[in-house]
């Protein structure tokens, strides 16, 4: 016999995070990201952000020379140079990320 409630516990479709949360009573990742939107949305209507993607590099010559490379001094001069070119990119995101830490706290 079919239990009578089978399809409110079906968990078809579910991730595992939706089954231990809907378990434990708790939110998932999703479901904190989807408040803090709406939450934020009058903010951000007020403070208008740009919603392209930061320009990325073309890693393609990157990947070629990788694949190319036959010593560890080749691999480590192809990473060296992709590490040098991202550094502007690292930089201004760690400045960000140090930014958002020192927001409530007095010594930054």
């Amino acid at each position: 016999m079919q239990h009578p409630d089978f399809e409110q516990y079906d968990n078809a479709d579910r991730t595992s995070e939706q089954i231990a949360a809907a378990h434990f009573g708790i939110a998932t990742r999703d479901d904190l990201l989807r408040r803090a939107r709406r939450d934020a949305a009058p903010f951000l209507a007020e403070h208008a952000l740009p919603t392209e993607p930061l320009p990325a590099s073309d890693t393609a010559p990157c990947r070629a020379a990788l694949a190319a490379a036959r010593t560890p001094a080749e691999v480590s001069a192809v990473t060296q140079h992709l590490l040098h070119a991202a550094q502007p990119a690292l930089a201004a995101v760690s400045d960000l990320l140090v930014a958002i830490a020192c927001i409530d706290h007095e010594r930054c």
